[in-house]
């Protein structure tokens, strides 16, 4: 009988070290890691999200979409100025397109929102463009953010024509907002007399309908 509970134990202690040693050689890669934050991200625990995008950077320093996802992350958390550190840092590094399709434009959309956000509308602009200009209008698809599918390019074309108008560019701007109704289907004339300050009110009146329709979209 004890020879038995020896042996049953020996089969156990193998069977346990086995486990193990399986589970020692399966380790996640960083796409693995970042693909299980953007999980996190997508039910709305950003914080945790967070810590495992870290985990995918730590992972690798040189993987784009985990870059990404750590500034869109800290983005959500309030943390703007983090979250452009790390577009910035992002937008730097190559990518396999066929791994992380588009991730060069969420970086540029994300780069153009959180500049917007804290005022710095010369960099909205410089990264609004930077986005379009990225984008085949002809092979590509219209962007979507892959991570919410809310949020389109119509919303960086609205944050762009923002930052125009902040700059006073205000022809820029009519450009920009004569877009987004094409891409609404509004078929309406909207030529506001932009020399004058009635004009100018009317222009901003647009932008706030506009960031209205898109909320619902």
């Amino acid at each position: 009988m004890k020879r038995y509970k020896n042996i049953l134990s020996f089969g156990l202690m193998i069977g346990l070290l086995i486990t193990y040693s399986c589970r020692e050689t399966i380790v996640p890669s960083e796409k693995e890691l970042t693909d299980y934050a953007w999980t996190l991200y997508e039910a709305d625990d950003f914080s945790e999200a967070n810590q495992w995008f870290r985990d995918g950077f730590d992972k690798d320093s040189s993987y784009m979409d985990a870059y990404n996802g750590l500034a869109w992350s800290f983005g959500k958390l309030g943390f703007i100025d983090s979250a452009i550190t790390y577009f910035e840092l992002g937008k730097t590094l190559s990518w396999d397109e066929s791994l992380t399709p588009g991730v060069n434009l969420d970086i540029f959309a994300g780069l153009t929102f959180a500049n917007r956000a804290i005022g710095n509308d010369s960099l909205a602009r410089v990264y609004g463009r930077s986005f379009f200009a990225a984008q085949d209008p002809v092979s590509s698809e219209p962007w979507i953010f892959p991570h919410n599918s809310l949020m389109n390019h119509l919303d960086v074309r609205l944050s762009l024509a923002s930052a125009y108008f902040s700059l006073a560019k205000f022809d820029s701007c009519v450009t920009e907002v004569r877009t987004i109704h094409s891409g609404l289907a509004i078929t309406k004339t909207f030529a506001p007399d932009i020399n004058t300050v009635l004009g100018q009110d009317e222009l901003v009146k647009e932008l706030e309908t506009l960031q209205d329709l898109l909320l619902i979209q």
